[in-house]
């Protein structure tokens, strides 16, 4: 990549989709419903939820700084909402254009579209509520925080407190490993 941001960031973003699309693999088997999806899909999720933010980073470069400053100094909550600031789109819109630019598969498209939103009942609404729920068990890993507390995604997939307390463990201990293999992406 051959962007402004800082190799941190870079370092922390491939750490999240990496423990991501491992994370979302394990989800499937702790959801009460049936799920629709094989752990090979919702990995594939996982690594393509956050393509636009790398693709941003990559081709917008001074853009990309710009958002991620904002959030460093606290002048954006959220990264969309930094996007969207500098922007005026944000790396949401940015994978789903590139999901349905590349024409994937519309499940793994409505990953990378809606995985941010809790509560999200549209179509594909388990690939959805799974990725996005795996994302936030990878940034409170990559935080250093406690195993988030339970939120719309995890009573939409009927999981109890204890799996998901079983899989953040798992993703917090193979963090130094993910960061490792982050750095070599790089």
């Amino acid at each position: 990549m051959n962007g402004a941001a800082t190799a941190f960031d870079l370092e922390y973003y491939w750490c999240s989709v990496l423990l991501t699309a491992d994370t979302a693999s394990r989800l499937v088997g702790v959801s009460s419903p049936v799920h629709d999806y094989q752990p090979a899909t919702l990995r594939a999720a996982g690594l393509l939820h956050n393509l636009g933010l790398l693709w941003l980073v990559d081709r917008l470069p001074a853009e990309a700084d710009r958002a991620l400053t904002l959030i460093r100094n606290e002048q954006a909550e959220t990264l969309r909402q930094a996007f969207d600031d500098v922007l005026g789109f944000n790396h949401v819109v940015a994978s789903e254009h590139l999901g349905t630019s590349w024409n994937l598969p519309r499940a793994l498209v409505a990953a990378m579209a809606h995985a941010p939103e809790a509560d999200y009942r549209d179509a594909y609404r388990e690939i959805v509520l799974t990725v996005g729920l795996a994302a936030r068990l990878a940034s409170a890993a990559l935080n250093d925080a406690d195993c988030p507390a339970q939120d719309l995604r995890q009573s939409g997939l009927g999981i109890s407190d204890e799996s998901l307390a079983g899989i953040f463990a798992r993703t917090s201990a193979q963090l130094s490993r993910t960061q490792e293999i982050a750095r070599v992406l790089i």
